[in-house]
């Protein structure tokens, strides 16, 4: 199945651009209610903008179970492994130990 999509790949994409433009519920997968809701309400342009961030993957999230490991060495392991991160620091999580 998988070799068969990357056969017709352009094709896929050619399909997949056009439903986004003449079928735009399907081609952002919402529903045909709710997009004609939004672009009598902001037009078109702008409820294409927001299937678009609204078919954005959300940011992924972690923390440390220092139960399970040592903070270092998880930032290590995620070095060797190319994992992009990024400390971030809220009011209402206690604060870790220094690594």
């Amino acid at each position: 199945m998988l070799r068969g999509y990357l056969r017709e790949f352009k094709a896929t994409r050619n399909l997949l651009a056009n439903l986004k433009t003449n079928q735009p519920h399907t081609g952002f997968s919402h529903p045909e209610w709710l997009v004609a809701r939004w672009q009598d309400r902001w037009g078109a342009q702008k409820a294409v903008q927001l299937m678009e961030w609204n078919n954005t993957p959300p940011k992924t999230f972690a923390r440390v179970n220092l139960l399970k490991v040592e903070p270092g060495k998880l930032l290590a392991q995620w070095r060797e492994e190319g994992v992009d991160y990024d400390f971030v620091r809220r009011d209402w999580i206690e604060e870790n130990p220094v690594c």
